[in-house]
């Protein structure tokens, strides 16, 4: 990407860049060791290193180490079908890997095999001479380069519209913090897209322009950092929110189909009833439902009873799913709030943020669900 004439020198871009590769690394070792997330820990790795190869050679490390040069090349090719293999594990049913999945990773491969004369025989001189004959000032068209950039653009748009289907699959199953994690997703996949979209561009201005190459490859600063925002993106996301496991999105499906899955439960219809007599007893009195991210583990944690046994009572005594249980307590506070003098002034939302709602559109999908009518209807039919 540099010859030794255009080697670059410290700035605030690379030390962004810098601490961006620290952060992935460590953050795709807290998603693999935190939530088993695997395909996200391969990801952040791979951008990280990606980054991690753009300061090598903006600043001429290929000199001293020339064996590394264009060994990011097949890392290239892993960064869509890891965005996609990511995603997907959240919405399959049955092993997340499966063995038709190796064929997102037969480009990579192939750019080994073609690469690997230069990888593995020829010498650290004969790597510089190459590399910097690429690109010296006669810069030559990298028909590689453009190959890998389609290949993620056209991921990109796959993972954001599979995404966009994901979510209307589980507005019957409504969940706030499987909707942030999914909005998570899309904001990465649209990071994705962005760094696709404006290393194209370059690409193809470095092509059609080439006497302005020298000139032109200070952008790459801001090409890498598209790249890298799907690290700061992720981390905020796990800052601030926890994750549910890919399991999770469609564990209330499997709940709610009554194939007999607590047939061999030790739990009788006496035992069930008085499990949900304390647990609504124990929601309304700390009013666990406010909590937006509120999972099934963290009742069972605080009830101190596995997590299956609630499952079991809500599936076999109700017929709901746990977020379907959840968000009927949070429905019915927003009505009392509705019909309370003291929120006349309050906005829809700001009720509805109160008692656990995390957006509006799951707040106006989920309250239109349960009491038929959208929470505007609602007021007027009160107000008379």
């Amino acid at each position: 990407m540099f010859g030794s004439e255009h080697m670059g020198e410290q700035n605030l871009w690379t030390f962004l860049l810098e601490y961006s590769v620290i952060q992935g690394l460590l953050l795709a070792a807290y998603v693999l060791l935190s939530s088993k997330q695997v395909y996200l820990s391969i990801l952040l790795t791979v951008v990280s290193l990606l980054v991690l190869n753009y300061l090598y050679e903006f600043f001429g490390w290929y000199q001293t180490s020339p064996h590394l040069i264009w060994t990011n090349v097949p890392l290239w090719f892993l960064v869509g079908p890891l965005f996609f293999l990511h995603g997907q594990t959240f919405f399959r049913k049955g092993p997340r890997f499966r063995n038709l999945d190796l064929l997102h990773f037969i480009p990579s491969a192939f750019i080994i095999v073609l690469f690997a004369e230069f990888y593995f025989f020829d010498s650290g001189g004969d790597k510089i001479v190459a590399y910097e004959g690429m690109f010296g000032n006669d810069y030559n068209f990298d028909f590689v380069q453009i190959l890998y950039i389609l290949q993620i653009l056209i991921y990109g748009f796959i993972c954001i519209r599979l995404n966009r289907s994901g979510i209307v699959k589980l507005q019957q199953n409504e969940s706030d913090s499987s909707h942030i994690h999914l909005n998570f997703l899309r904001n990465i996949y649209v990071s994705l897209v962005l760094y696709a979209i404006s290393a194209l561009i370059l690409a193809l201005t470095l092509a059609l322009y080439q006497q302005l190459y020298g000139q032109l490859m200070k952008y790459y600063n801001l090409v890498f950092l598209a790249l890298a925002s799907i690290v700061h993106v992720s981390s905020y996301h796990f800052l601030f929110y926890r994750a549910p496991k890919p399991e999770s999105l469609t564990a209330s499906e499997k709940n709610s189909k009554g194939t007999g899955k607590y047939a061999s439960s030790s739990l009788g219809e006496t035992e069930l009833k008085l499990l949900l007599d304390r647990l609504e007893s124990h929601i309304v009195a700390e009013g666990s439902f406010k909590n937006p991210n509120l999972r099934i583990s963290d009742l069972a944690s605080e009830l101190d009873i596995p997590s299956h046994h609630i499952s079991q009572c809500l599936s076999q005594l109700l017929h709901k799913n746990f977020f379907d249980f959840i968000n009927k307590y949070r429905v019915e506070a927003v009505k009392q709030n509705l019909i309370d003098p003291k929120y006349r002034n309050y906005t829809l939302f700001a009720i509805a943020s109160e008692v656990g709602f995390n957006s509006h559109s799951s707040f106006y999908r989920v309250f239109k669900k349960i009491t038929g009518l959208t929470p505007k209807a609602f007021i007027q039919q009160n107000q008379t």
